[in-house]
């Protein structure tokens, strides 16, 4: 198995800095090697896949039309997002470990091993999955978009939990059994301590700037999810949200409330960015001065 490659210090002007995909595969602590961080990926990923089945199962089997609305409530999109991207980096990070030896000529001067060689094997199903679950090409488009995804996953549920103690009545448990209460709290409330893990130990993604292209970003995926549980509303027949109700809220209100949602969500992105300034300094600090990783 290899041994963890620490990030090297970002480089200078006019050379290559790591590729995100690198990143999400090297904990910013040296402390933390890179075979521990695939068993902390994988056990949050198995966390994250058990707590999204129990919650899809309980809407289903125990609540009334709960199943019909489970896919266009924003915590349960937040909570499949977070999950995809556990699922995703914890394969790449094993990748990395399991068959080190990568192509360079992909990653030109930045040092970082990121694609993993293909070992011959006869069976063809681990070769096809290795296909499907490689590393992508370290290419402008493909860093931008998976950049986006990662701003979404570790932005999204900082807004979802605002939203639910301080909007939503997050508050008022006493309506629902221990157990609902369990899978509430875990959706709403334990998915931003997985995105804190996420920005302050697991991986070495750097702030995402341009700082105007995230926000506008993030505040694009908040209206297609306006949109997406608007159509939610429209083929289940039901109010997803009882402040969205038509008989308690106009149209004007509504377009209100969407603006200061995405307010909300530009927040919570300088609040994420924030964090990863403080992680690098703390980095940086525990390096000895050299710049944060």
């Amino acid at each position: 198995m290899a041994e963890s490659t620490p990030l090297l210090p970002r480089a200078n002007k006019g050379h290559h800095d790591a590729p995100i995909f690198a990143r999400v595969c090297h904990s910013p602590w040296s402390s933390i090697s890179q075979q521990s961080l695939m068993v902390y990926r994988g056990l949050i990923a198995v966390f994250m896949i058990v707590i999204g089945s129990m919650s899809l199962d309980h809407a289903i089997n125990h609540t009334e039309h709960g199943g019909q609305v489970f896919p266009f409530v924003a915590s349960n999109v937040s909570w499949v997002m977070q999950t995809i991207y556990h699922i995703i980096t914890c394969i790449w990070t094993t990748q990395q470990v399991t068959a080190p030896k990568a192509h360079h000529s992909n990653e030109r001067s930045s040092g970082y091993a990121v694609r993993s060689q293909e070992e011959e094997s006869g069976n063809y199903f681990i070769e096809m999955a290795k296909g499907i679950f490689k590393i992508p090409r370290n290419t402008f488009w493909n860093g931008t978009v998976f950049t986006m995804f990662y701003t979404c996953v570790t932005t999204f549920p900082f807004v979802i939990t605002f939203m639910h103690w301080f909007v939503l009545d997050g508050a008022n448990y006493k309506d629902h059994g221990p157990f609902t209460n369990f899978l509430i709290f875990n959706r709403n409330t334990v998915n931003s301590f997985i995105a804190l893990i996420e920005i302050f130990i697991l991986s070495s993604v750097r702030k995402q700037l341009p700082v105007g292209r995230y926000v506008a970003g993030l505040n694009v995926v908040c209206l297609a999810y306006f949109g997406w549980f608007t159509f939610g509303e429209f083929v289940t027949g039901r109010n997803i949200y009882k402040m969205f109700d038509p008989q308690h809220l106009d149209g004007r209100s509504k377009f209100l409330y969407i603006c200061v949602t995405n307010g909300i969500t530009s927040l919570m992105y300088i609040v994420q960015f924030g964090m990863h300034d403080l992680r690098e300094y703390l980095t940086s600090t525990a390096a000895g001065g050299h710049q944060g990783r």
